[in-house]
């Protein structure tokens, strides 16, 4: 289902109807456990606190500095996030290998191709 971002945590489909909220939807607020299968990385980045477009921003240039196959954290507070680091993954081919929210922050784990 393709789903766009319409402001703070709300999405709705192409078709113009809210998506479905709760665990496993997209903006989904519910908790996980902190990172019980969360996979390792090497760096990670902070970006909590930034609104879009800077959480991207930072995450472009900080994935230029790394090596390839290195795993980046990027831990975020805007709910902005969630599709904009989908969109940015698939764009630049750079996998989105896991993300999780716990309480208000999200976390992306990024591989860098």
């Amino acid at each position: 289902m393709l789903a766009e971002y319409i402001g703070t945590s709300r999405y709705r489909n192409v078709f113009g109807a809210a998506l479905p909220e709760g665990p496993g939807h997209i903006g989904s607020r519910a908790e996980e456990g902190p990172m019980a299968d969360a996979p390792a990385h090497d760096e990670v980045l902070d970006a909590k606190g930034l609104l879009c477009p800077m959480p991207i921003v930072k995450l472009a240039k900080f994935v230029k500095t790394m090596d390839p196959q290195k795993v980046v954290l990027l831990e975020a507070t805007d709910p902005g996030s969630v599709p904009d680091v989908n969109a940015w993954a698939k764009n630049t081919g750079n996998p989105l290998i896991h993300q999780e929210t716990v309480d208000k922050v999200m976390r992306f784990w990024i591989q860098k191709a």
